[in-house]
């Protein structure tokens, strides 16, 4: 969108572009358009919507996942609202706006059944876009299990983005992934002391637990945003067992 001056002739009315409605505004011998929708995409004149799916580096919402050394790259899958991947024979993805499209393959997808499922669509640089017909869909990228000098990469997942995608237009949506620590101070601090003070587990289940799962994880590796979160949940967990002051009266 833009702003645009051009010369005023003297019965000039308000017009309309391709945008949308134009105000016409004189200043001096001059006029000032000022579109007020914004335009739709003019790659295609199909009725599908554009998915630019973007997946951060671990335990970094600020920064876009590049790093080379991975093992693999990370893998997006797209599912309607209700959890069934979509299934499109027309599927198809690039990584760069300049890209040939690649079409989705037939492959084996939920139950066996072969067919155009979006539930592997490989990232470059942590971006990828996928065409899909208009709807609701969950989004959510994962680096499969892998086992590489030494390190255990095991089945690292992205939350989930809820994205409505309408025909004609482009769908930006950021999948931040957490890194493993984010698990281990829930499961820690949270989880296992309720598990005993219920008496669900005996103490000495828990000491095993903790010990074993010590050698996995380091807290002291967590980033700097990892850390501010566990402190947010550190203080909502202090207040799980008080009243709340603020509690909203009943109706009626």
């Amino acid at each position: 969108m833009g702003t645009f001056l051009t010369r005023l002739d003297k019965d000039e009315k308000t017009s309309a572009n391709e945008g949308g409605r134009v105000y016409t505004m004189p200043v001096g011998k001059l006029k000032m358009e000022i579109p007020t929708q914004p335009k739709k995409r003019k790659e295609s004149d199909m009725s599908t919507a554009i998915l630019n799916v973007w997946i951060t580096n671990l335990g970094d919402a600020c920064s876009i996942a590049n790093d080379p050394g991975l093992p693999n790259p990370w893998v997006v899958a797209v599912a309607h609202c209700g959890g069934r991947v979509l299934n499109w024979s027309e599927g198809r993805y690039r990584h760069h706006g300049e890209d040939k499209w690649i079409p989705i393959r037939p492959h084996s997808g939920p139950g066996g059944a072969v067919g155009w499922w979006y539930d592997s669509i490989p990232t470059r640089d942590g971006h990828v876009e996928i065409e899909v017909p208009p709807g609701c869909y969950v989004l959510r990228a994962t680096m499969h299990s892998w086992f590489t000098n030494g390190l255990l990469y095991g089945n690292w997942a992205t939350e989930r983005a809820v994205v409505q995608a309408c025909c004609g237009h482009d769908v930006c949506a950021t999948l931040y992934a957490p890194s493993a620590i984010a698990c281990s101070v829930p499961l820690f601090e949270f989880v296992i002391p309720l598990l005993l003070r219920n008496k669900i587990i005996k103490q000495e289940d828990a000491n095993r637990a903790i010990e074993a799962m010590k050698t996995i994880f380091n807290l002291e590796a967590a980033s700097a945003s990892e850390r501010e979160e566990f402190e947010t949940l550190r203080r909502a967990f202090s207040q799980m067992d008080k009243p709340l002051s603020d509690k909203p009266a009943a109706k009626g």
